[in-house]
């Protein structure tokens, strides 16, 4: 298995690893007291909405000018109440200082005083379940999320978002998308595959480029500070190589090759883009290709249980296509499984530490047709030209494969992003 990680990285790859404990928390709101609390404040809202001198408002606009509201604030307390599931409702809320701005408006517009402090009693319950899970309603829409479709998924966009812009800053890199294709494909040996790993940047940017940009790790067996010439021609050729390292396709590479050096620091080959002090940052490719040649057995052997592909994002990047390729003549009654891990490892079996290391995200994976109409996207443009240079290079057909894709939008820099085959017996 080539572990890839942006760019690419192979061989073995060690992580420690945390096993926290669980700790139960009490204290929290069960979902009881959370239908409660919406229930509280929808009969509250109705009461103070109805007793306005002017008749009851309907309207968010009609709230905004009767009670000079901004209408922003009054957009959003409609769109919550009219969700008829409480944990939507709660969702949908804004923030308890704008339920209180509302009490004290409907207080100065003489609503009476019964229904204003059923009102503000009912936020201060809200606020109560809010205090005790760290006093912040952005972690109540957390808690939420799991019971709103709509929430989740966009909870988790903005934080993976927040994500992408804060290590973009704090690394000095970022990529408009990191483009992986592997392909798993019959081995010479009869009992095994070979893994063939295209990956690399598209639109690369250095915001800092007086720093060294680590580009991928791959183990060696040559001694400290020997490089082997074959190793840098190899990276700076076009051909796909079958000696086990990487070579950049210069097709598809706007990166002068002549900026990337390699380092060998006890036993592994680190490849780096250099430092350029004065360079004004640019969007550039950059990517690279390697074959691992009896990388998984085609059936279940000792250990090994599955065969696996995995996706590291180390550079922060808008979006991945993370594709996995499958030859028809592998595992033709096998679907894959998408594994989301926080700590995996491809040391042990089945590249997962234990069962609580799995994230569940609002992520998917899907299969398609492994031709180059099939594969384009608007991700990466020259995605299916690429196919046709690999297919062509590897004298494939277009019907060779199955392909599997999980397009991520803001992957999490650090996760792990695997593609898992149970083997046959």
């Amino acid at each position: 298995m080539q572990v890839v990680g942006d760019s690419f990285v192979g061989g073995l790859i060690t992580m420690s690893q945390n096993i926290a404990g669980i700790t139960t928390t009490t204290g929290l709101p069960a979902n009881g007291s959370l239908t409660d609390t919406a229930d509280q404040l929808r009969t509250a809202w109705e009461l103070v909405l109805g007793s306005d001198d002017g008749g009851r408002i309907s309207r968010p606009t009609h709230l905004s000018r009767r009670w000079n509201l901004e209408q922003t604030l009054c957009i959003r307390l409609f769109q919550a109440f009219n969700q008829q599931q409480p944990h939507a409702l709660l969702a949908r809320l804004p923030a308890i200082s704008g339920l209180r701005t509302l009490a004290a408006a409907a207080r100065t517009a003489k609503v009476a005083e019964e229904h204003v402090r059923q009102f503000e009693a009912a936020v201060d319950s809200l606020d109560a379940v809010i205090e005790g899970i760290g006093g912040s309603k952005s972690d109540l829409d957390t808690i939420l999320s799991r019971h709103v479709d709509h929430s989740r998924a966009r909870i988790e966009h903005t934080a993976k978002q927040q994500i992408f812009r804060g290590m973009s800053k704090l690394f000095g890199a970022r990529a408009a998308a990191s483009v992986v294709s592997v392909f798993i494909f019959p081995s010479a040996d009869p009992e095994f595959c070979d893994e063939l790993a295209v990956h690399g940047f598209h639109k690369l940017i250095r915001l800092r480029p007086e720093l060294p940009l680590l580009l991928g790790v791959r183990e060696t067996m040559h001694p400290d500070n020997e490089l082997d010439q074959v190793v840098l021609q190899t990276l700076r050729g076009d051909e796909i190589p079958d000696n086990g390292y990487a070579t950049a396709l210069d097709s598809f590479t706007t990166i002068d090759l002549q900026n990337i050096e390699l380092r060998n620091e006890h036993g592994r080959l680190l490849y780096v883009l250099k430092p350029q002090h004065d360079e004004l940052p640019t969007e550039r490719d950059l990517f690279f290709a390697s074959i691992e040649r009896r990388s998984e057995p085609r059936v279940v052997r000792e250990g090994h249980l599955r065969a696996r592909s995995a996706f590291v994002a180390n550079t922060p990047s808008a979006d991945v296509l993370f594709d996995v390729y499958v030859h028809n003549d592998l595992w033709k009654q096998v679907e894959p499984e998408f594994v989301m891990l926080r700590t995996g490892n491809p040391a042990i079996p089945d590249l997962s530490a234990h069962s609580l290391d799995r994230l569940d995200l609002v992520e998917s994976m899907q299969r398609l047709e492994a031709t180059p109409s099939a594969i384009a996207n608007n991700v990466y443009p020259k995605h299916a030209a690429m196919l046709r240079h690999v297919y062509s290079q590897m004298n494939w057909s277009d019907d060779a494969f199955r392909v599997y894709r999980c397009a991520i939008r803001y992957p999490v820099v650090g996760l792990w992003y695997s593609i898992q085959f149970a083997l046959p017996t």
